[in-house]
């Protein structure tokens, strides 16, 4: 699947994003050529006291004449709490999540290339004292629920014998989050304010990007062959965090 890997040292907003401020490694993957479909299980026992199942699932269906196509993938991980040392509070939390996307290219000319991505993942984790009740009733305890929504549009030309090229790409992300981290008080009355109103509270976070970039190769610069890059990026990053109990926002 992957056609290439760059390595990439240093900040590169044009290239990469604003994010990208150590470094990159990017994984280029090839576009399908056929069709084709996996399916796998893996099973994993920690120590003899926790099981971690994982189901994945991937299927490409390509156009007879390769010129579009698609690609889904399905995966699924459940996880038990693991409690190393016995003392009723796990050292791995609890696990399970479930993600699926697809991913759709079409190719209008031999040089140009169209693809839309589009995923979801849903997950909870649990960590502290390993009992039934709600989080808040435990002595001490993280619960937390997300669930993030991904997509984006790149749109890719390639000309002076692909020594040049152009790109323009749209992406987007919601992650909605549930959680709660805290202890049981000693004190009753605070005990009693705890249990009226405890302290979970929601996370929200929207982002989007878009920009363009031109790249060309110049084959007899000194020292060798390099790769001129030009280009524009917009990010917008929306962070909103409540917890009532506590009063923030």
């Amino acid at each position: 699947m992957i056609e290439r890997i760059e390595v990439v040292r240093g900040g590169g907003s044009a290239l990469y994003g604003s994010s990208a401020i150590g470094g990159t490694v990017n994984v280029i993957t090839k576009i399908p050529k056929e069709n084709g479909y996996n399916l796998s299980f893996t099973h994993q026992n920690i120590n003899g006291g926790a099981d971690d199942n994982i189901i994945s699932g991937n299927a490409t269906v390509v156009a007879k004449e390769g010129r579009s196509g698609i690609s889904v993938f399905v995966n699924n991980r459940s996880r038990a709490w693991y409690d190393h040392n016995k003392d009723n509070f796990s050292e791995l939390p609890e696990l399970s999540n479930n993600s699926f996307g697809a991913n759709l290219f079409v190719l209008p000319k031999d040089n140009q290339k169209l693809e839309l991505s589009l995923s979801s993942l849903n997950e909870y984790r649990y960590g502290g004292e390993m009992v039934d009740p709600p989080a808040h009733l435990a002595q001490q305890s993280e619960e937390r629920t997300h669930k993030v929504f991904i997509g984006s549009l790149d749109y890719q030309a390639n000309f002076n014998n692909d020594n040049s090229s152009f790109i323009a790409y749209l992406a987007g992300q919601h992650t909605g989050r549930n959680h709660y981290t805290g202890i049981i008080p000693e004190d009753s009355m605070e005990v009693a304010l705890h249990l009226a109103d405890p302290p979970y509270g929601t996370s929200t976070n929207t982002t989007f990007q878009g920009g363009a970039q031109f790249n060309h190769r110049v084959s007899n610069f000194p020292g060798g062959s390099n790769v001129l890059t030009l280009g524009v990026e917009y990010l917008a990053d929306d962070v909103l965090d409540v917890i009532p109990a506590y009063a923030t926002r």
